[in-house]
């Protein structure tokens, strides 16, 4: 049901696979030579990622990302602490140092 972007920083599926199938950025992940392969296939498509990686799979807690963003998110953030960490990652990280 989702527009096939990603929900955290909106690039759309066709733009990331120009990216990724022309090489423009590269990975040991990305197809080589604008061919999919066995283990070379992340990047093309948007991926499933979980809004609160601690709760299971579902409708209500999953959205397309695209690789960069699933990647950096991981299972560290959530939805709302992602967004807040991406728009000021050093000063996001600062404050958790300032905590201790």
């Amino acid at each position: 049901e989702q527009e096939k972007k990603c929900h955290y920083c909106n690039i759309k599926e066709e733009e990331l696979q120009k990216i990724v199938m022309l090489g423009k950025l590269t990975s040991n992940r990305f197809p080589e030579n604008g061919k999919i392969t066995r283990g070379k296939g992340r990047g093309v498509w948007l991926e499933i990622d979980r809004k609160m990686p601690k709760e299971k799979y579902s409708k209500d807690n999953c959205v397309l990302a695209c690789y960069f963003c699933n990647n950096d998110k991981s299972d560290v953030f959530d939805e709302i602490e992602y967004k807040k960490f991406t728009k000021d990652r050093y000063g996001y990280l600062k404050k958790l140092y300032e905590k201790v």
